[in-house]
């Protein structure tokens, strides 16, 4: 197998499954919950370029953290017309002991 080979059968994935890039990012975004869940937050704003890849691919970061029972909202901030930044919350329950 060459490197466009390679590449090719990188890009594609079977129905339902995610990308190595997407679970990374996932694990970034966790450990950032659990950084504030340990302070005692119960919500989280993360910043993003709109060229950066969880910005891109928002609905499927959406999709995947509404599955886990977090409320979640990603938002653009508009300045002139393109947006600057999209930023995605989470929100969630706290932990009752």
């Amino acid at each position: 197998m060459d490197r466009d080979q390679a590449y090719e059968e990188s890009r594609r994935n079977p129905p339902g499954s995610r990308s190595l890039r997407c679970i990374w990012y996932c694990g970034k975004i966790n450990e950032e919950i659990r950084k504030a869940a340990r302070l005692g937050e119960t919500s989280l704003e993360l910043r993003f370029p709109p060229k950066h890849y969880v910005a891109l691919h928002r609905d499927v970061f959406k999709q995947i953290y509404l599955n886990q029972g977090y409320d979640v909202s990603f938002a653009p901030n508009f300045q002139y017309i393109q947006p600057t930044e999209w930023i995605f919350t989470l929100n969630w329950k706290p932990e009752t002991k």
